[in-house]
């Protein structure tokens, strides 16, 4: 957890208290400088990204594909899904 580029981060459970309280009091909005941190990883912000994804995950033929790239390519898109 230590490591992530941006956002709150909770090392301890008694700082989660804490941590989530003042995320309320901001009306849970990100500061200015976890946008600032944010705008350096991600380039794009809309909010169809993940119509998009699901939209080319359905458009992929499978049955085209043979089994071993088939679950290949399954375990990237979850993978993907749960970064």
């Amino acid at each position: 957890m230590d490591e992530l580029p941006f956002g709150v981060k909770v090392t301890q459970d008694k700082h989660l208290q804490v941590a989530l309280s003042e995320i309320a009091n901001r009306n849970y909005h990100i500061t200015s400088q976890e946008l600032a941190d944010k705008t350096k990883y991600f380039a794009f912000q809309d909010q169809g990204a993940s119509e998009r994804i699901h939209r080319e995950i359905q458009s992929l033929d499978l049955s085209a594909i043979r089994r071993t790239k088939r679950r290949a390519l399954i375990s990237a898109v979850i993978r993907m899904l749960h970064r």
